[in-house]
């Protein structure tokens, strides 16, 4: 039998900018968290910074 996670979305506030982030949820627990791309990548150009640089300052945040 195949389980399926949820998915809920959030926004979170770095130095650069606000990012979207994206929880995957089995049984009420969130077992993963990921930045979204194009958010990251829009800032990324903005500040002309790597994307690197804006995964890293997301992944920072207390509850990512």
């Amino acid at each position: 039998m195949k389980h399926m996670m949820t998915k809920k979305y959030r926004k979170v506030m770095t130095n650069f900018g606000e990012v979207q982030v994206k929880d995957f949820y089995y049984n009420d627990e969130c077992l993963k968290s990921k930045a979204e791309y194009e958010d990251c990548a829009r800032l990324a150009r903005e500040h002309k910074v790597s994307i690197r640089k804006i995964y890293d300052a997301v992944s920072k945040i207390e509850n990512f």
